[in-house]
């Protein structure tokens, strides 16, 4: 059995580990709010940014291809020769043809990179699901600990009156 010295150590050392723990799960979930508004404000912003590239090369593209629909309707205008308007058409045809190529390039590689911060996005999303997990067998932890506490606390008392 032991002595009411003893029990009054334990007792202490216990409630001194409990008020470590409490502090390091209070830090923890700090440093995971931080984590997770870094990463949100940092994710949101790349989108816009993509997004934003993805309207612009859009824009640019539309205006290409008005411009040079105009020089094939112009060539097609001012050719009176079958020939002659064949050749350009072909030419022009050709010309928008890589034009077009291009810009399914562009637009595949902005997918890319778009579909790269997507995968980074999900990535982020597994991890806050572990970090919720971890903090839940925190407090688990610590609801255990504190019935220990409880439960010894129960054991002293009545020796302490008697």
């Amino acid at each position: 059995m032991r002595t009411r010295a003893e029990l009054e150590v334990t007792i202490n050392q216990l409630q001194t580990r409990n008020k470590v723990l409490t502090e390091k799960t209070f830090q923890l979930e700090q440093r995971a709010e931080e984590v997770r508004s870094s990463c949100e404000r940092a994710w949101s912003g790349k989108v816009e940014a993509l997004q934003k590239e993805m309207e612009d090369m859009k824009k640019t593209h539309e205006e290409q291809m008005h411009q040079l629909y105009a020089k094939y309707r112009a060539e097609e205008v001012r050719s009176g020769c079958d020939r002659a308007w064949s050749g350009k058409v072909e030419s022009l045809q050709k010309e928008m043809e890589d034009t077009k190529k291009t810009h399914e390039e562009q637009m595949h590689q902005l997918y890319a990179k778009y579909r790269a911060e997507e995968v980074r996005t999900v990535c982020s999303r597994a991890w806050s699901g572990k970090l919720e997990s971890l903090q839940k067998e925190m407090e688990d932890m610590k609801k255990t600990h504190e019935k220990q506490m409880h439960q010894l606390y129960a054991k002293y008392v009545p020796q302490r009156l008697v």
